[in-house]
């Protein structure tokens, strides 16, 4: 029967750094549910003799871990990822050759490099919407300032309101007669009459 085994080619800076995530994390796992954490977390469920339920344990770790990797591989293999970083670091070495120097386009020596860069995609956000809130804080202090000038400039003429005639309140009553009711507008012209005439 032939070898149908699928030969993964050699992993490259990105792939290694996937690798030792990966290797990583079920570091972390099994660290969370060792079998001190375990006794010491439910010591009143644990039987007094712990030789059998260590060595139970101690298998079932090792299968979990086992078949981990394996699907780990799997996933790899499938989707070939590692060939897809692959081509990856080699576009970017390519576009290194260009003098293209950007965090994004460096290429990973380690895994140290992937926390500066998303620290540094943060400072960058974090900067731009500095700008953007001095932008608008800066036009809020213009519109005030505007405000504040037009007041000062109405409190230096005030306007009449009204002469000794009463034209003057008789023209304000006009000014706002296409939006008043003409029942009122009557009122009004009324009233700068009647004020004229005492």
């Amino acid at each position: 029967m032939a070898d149908t085994t699928v030969v993964q080619p050699e992993p490259g800076p990105r792939a290694t750094v996937l690798h030792q995530a990966f290797a990583k994390a079920l570091a972390k796992v099994e660290e969370t549910t060792s079998w001190q954490r375990i006794v010491k977390k439910y010591p009143e469920l644990l039987p007094k003799k712990l030789d059998f339920l260590k060595q139970l344990y101690s298998q079932y770790m090792s299968k979990v871990q086992e078949c981990t990797k394996e699907e780990f591989q799997l996933i790899l293999q499938d989707n070939e990822v590692v060939q897809a970083l692959n081509k990856l670091d080699a576009a970017i070495e390519e576009l290194g050759a260009d003098n293209v120097d950007t965090p994004h386009s460096r290429p990973l020596e380690n895994s140290s490099d992937m926390p500066q860069v998303a620290l540094q995609a943060r400072v960058d956000a974090k900067q731009a919407e500095k700008a953007r809130l001095q932008a608008e804080l800066l036009q809020l202090q213009e519109e005030s300032q505007a405000l504040e000038a037009s007041i000062q400039q109405a409190q230096k003429s005030p306007q009449p309101i009204a002469t000794d005639d009463g034209s003057t309140l008789a023209k304000a009553a006009s000014t706002f007669e296409a939006e008043m009711h003409p029942a009122r507008v009557a009122k009004l012209e009324s009233f700068a009459v009647t004020l004229g005439e005492s």
